[in-house]
Formats: structure tokens, sequence, C-alpha cells
């Protein structure tokens, strides 16, 4: 049963990639992906080289997530009312043009945490207003939603691909030239992958009734009451991607910036993660699961593993491990959720409950990036990574004691 499972999943992909529509929209999210693999390391680094420190990285990582707060529900509305092409053309040029001007920042000299964090916002504003949208892309080409446990998993390990090299070449080059360099790149792949996403020119969902924006938004948040599972994740999921980000993104590159060649080390990191998300996605090439919600939080509780090893001041080898298993973690959780999301929920839905479970993942991110650089200077960064693994083994635990999360299974 298992091997017959295993043949179909591959027959499945293949038909998938015989779809030029298919192709031209996995296409563009892995050259997205490529400037975005690239750019965290050089956008933390060319912070920290400003002087500001630590404090002005966790400003600017605020501003950059803020937008998720204030334009996630506009993404969610737009993307089950317009064309989700035409959404994507218009927020990868925004974002593009956005990154350009923080690459004149840096290389200028004229960069300062204020500037920096100004642009971030309008970057991760754009960013926002298409999250929806690029999520819903996916199964509006593909159609059936049998398929999409392969689709999703073809686009994961896509770009997951590339997440290996990215932060290790960005590392290196922010090391050896300029941070800046590397956002020059990274703004080109937003444009190009417009390009790419141009001629397809989706026409929008269907809903089958015309209803206003307010009314469509508060239908969205009734689906996520109505589905205990959904809540869950909001209220779970956000402190486990609060630890994640603040413990990776935030204190991990702190611990880094004081070794010698921290930028490159912290590439290195980074680019062991995306390994383990690329082996993730192979296994889900293979792997059915079932129970889509269950596998999901519990793959993610691996994200705790980089954190605790940073703070144990682990050797780099073994980091470089957990970050390994951690990514493999981060791609199962990913792919199975958002193959629940995808046929557990309907296709007009799509954008608004993606963007109302987003929202609610990521609503204290700000303030947690906030709160840690103002506590940075009284309590050891060792000891912050710490508490950020430890949230996350208490999220899993939290979120696997709700029983509706034991029902959600996948479909074929």
């Amino acid at each position: 049963m298992e091997g017959a499972d295993t043949l179909r999943a591959a027959d499945t992909s293949r038909s998938i990639l015989a779809e030029p529509r298919v192709r031209r929209v996995l296409a563009a999210n892995m050259t997205s992906m490529l400037g975005s693999s690239v750019a965290p390391v050089a956008l933390a680094f060319a912070v920290l080289g400003t002087g500001s420190g630590f404090a002005g990285l966790s400003v600017v990582l605020a501003l950059n997530t803020i937008p998720a707060l204030l334009f996630l529900l506009l993404g969610g509305v737009l993307a089950d009312r317009f064309s989700r092409s035409r959404l994507l053309v218009i927020g990868r040029c925004g974002a593009g043009i956005a990154q350009l001007c923080t690459a004149a920042l840096v290389l200028s000299g004229a960069g300062d945490t204020v500037s920096l964090a100004v642009a971030g916002f309008v970057s991760g504003a754009a960013a926002t207003v298409i999250g929806p949208a690029a999520q819903g892309i996916l199964r509006q080409v593909v159609g059936s939603v049998q398929q999409l446990p392969s689709v999703n998993a073809v686009n994961r390990l896509g770009g997951n691909t590339i997440r290996i090299a990215g932060p290790v070449i960005g590392g290196a080059v922010a090391a050896v030239t300029s941070p800046g360099w590397v956002l020059v790149f990274d703004a080109a792949t937003f444009f190009l992958a417009s390009v790419m996403v141009l001629k397809l020119d989706l026409a929008r969902v269907d809903t089958g009734r015309a209803t206003g924006a307010w009314r469509s938004l508060l239908d969205g948040a009734v689906e996520i009451s109505r589905k205990t599972w959904l809540s869950a994740n909001v209220v779970f999921g956000s402190l486990l991607v609060l630890c994640w980000r603040v413990g990776y993104q935030l204190t991990g590159p702190g611990i880094m910036a004081r070794a010698d060649g921290g930028s490159a080390r912290w590439g290195l990191v980074q680019g062991a993660f995306g390994l383990g998300m690329v082996l993730g996605g192979f296994v889900m090439l293979r792997w059915r699961p079932r129970r889509l919600v269950v596998v999901s939080i519990l793959a993610c509780g691996t994200l705790a593993a980089p954190l605790i090893a940073l703070a144990a001041q682990c050797p780099i080898a073994i980091v470089v491990a957990c970050s390994v298993a951690a990514g493999i973690g981060m791609d199962i959780g990913i792919i199975c959720w958002s193959t629940a999301l995808g046929q557990h929920i309907s296709d007009d839905m799509q954008g608004r409950v993606y963007a109302f479970t987003s929202l609610g993942e990521l609503s204290a991110v700000p303030f947690g990036y906030l709160a840690v650089g103002l506590v940075s200077r009284d309590v050891s960064l060792f000891v912050l990574e710490f508490v950020c693994g430890i949230g996350i083994i208490a999220a899993v635990a939290m979120n696997l004691s709700v029983r509706s999360v034991w029902s959600i299974r996948r479909m074929g």
C-alpha cells in the first residue's frame, strides 16, 4: 500500500509539471525565493554595521514585521476578490522598488536605523499584501485538491533547494563586499518573478455572490471561528512563531555577530536550515501522512533544536546539524498545513483564511523584537535564546491538546 502511494505521488508530480500555468507559478516562486534567501543575512549585518547594534536590529526587524498586522487582512480580501496573478505582479514590483531603496541607503553609507527601518516597513507591506494571493494561486492553477500535496511539495522543494546556497553566498558576499549589493540582487529577483506571472492573467475567484469588503472580511472571521483547529493555530501558532522569529532572526545573529566571521558563520547556519528544508521536501514527495495538522504541529517542534544549541553555546557543527533537523521539520510542517488549508477550506475562502491565521501567528512578533531589544542589555542573549527554544516546545504541547486537530485528514 505504501509503495502504491509513492507511485501515485510520483505520477501526480509529473502531471502537475506538465501544466504550463503551474510551471510558470513555480518558476516565479523559486526566483523570488532566490533573492529572499540571500537578503536576511545582508540586512542583519547591514544594520549591525551602522553602529546601532543589536537594539537597532530589533527595531528594523520589528518595523519589517508590523505590516503583517496592518495589511494581512487587506491582502486576504484582495486575494479573494481580484486576480491573484495581477496582485502578485504589483506587489512584487513594489517590494523590488523598496529593496532597491534599501540597497541604495546601504551602498551610499547614508543608511541608519531609521531609514533602513522605514525601507523595511515598505518592503514588508508589499510582501504582506501579496502573501494570501501567493497561497491561494497554487490551488487555483492546479484545480484538483487531490493534487495539492504534490504541488505543495514540489513548490517547497524547489524553493528550499535555493535556500541551501543562498544564505551562504549572501553571508560571504556581504563579508567581502557590501550587504548593499546582495540587496540589489534581491530586488532584481522580485522584478523577474513579476514578469514570469505577468502573462498568466488569472481571473478573480468566483464566489457565487457579491459582497462588500467588510462583509467579506467578516465571513473569513466566521470561517475561522467555526473550525477550532484553525482557531487553535491562531493562538498557539502565535507563540511558536514569536519564539522562532525572535530566536532565529534576532537573537541568533546577535550571538553570532560576537564571533569572528560572524556573517559567514550565520550564513552557514541558515544554509544548513535550507538543506534541511530540501530534505523535508523529498520526504513529503514520498510520505503522505493522513493526520495533516498533527504531523504539522509535531514537525514544527524541531525548530527548538538550533535555538537550544545556540543557547548552550554548542560547537558550530552541532548548531548546523540542529538547523538541518529544524529545516526538515519546518518543511514537513508547512507542506502538511498548506495541504490541510487547500483541502479543507473552499477556494473562495483561501485568501481570507490564510490572512487571518497568518495574522494570528505574526501578531506578537514585532512586540517580541522590541521587547528583546530593550532587555538585551540586562539579560544574556544565551538566556533569551533558551527561553525561545522552550517556548516552541510549550506551544507544540498545548496545540496538540486541542482535540479537533486530530480529526483533519488528507483527502485522497
